[in-house]
């Protein structure tokens, strides 16, 4: 049985805790794993839902990246280059729309 599910997982933090303190963990992905594990590639995401389909996690955790999303950075960081942040929003924007239908009510 698989108990926790990590995506976005960057350094992993989550799935290192989780097989010390006794919970079962599936492979946690992210780009840093490697391109194969971006999770921008549509590919990707189609077989992460499948893979959490097939083992069913308990808790399946998705830790996005939110520094582009914030206030912070529209009033102060890119006041100036709105432009830019738009284009930085934009292509991380297939990851803030990642759903992972894997509930009763999604088959």
């Amino acid at each position: 049985m698989i108990d926790t599910f990590e995506l976005f997982s960057g350094s992993s933090k989550f799935t290192i805790m989780a097989r010390r303190c006794g919970p079962n963990p599936l492979q946690p992905f992210d780009v840093e794993h490697g391109p194969q594990q971006d999770l921008k590639d549509p590919h990707v995401r189609a077989e992460v839902v499948k893979a959490a389909k097939k083992f069913k996690p308990w808790f399946l955790i998705m830790g996005l990246d939110c520094r582009l999303w914030n206030l912070f950075n529209v009033n102060l960081n890119y006041s100036q280059r709105l432009d830019l942040l738009q284009e930085l929003q934009e292509d991380e924007l297939p990851l803030v729309e990642t759903r992972m239908p894997i509930g009763p009510s999604s088959d």
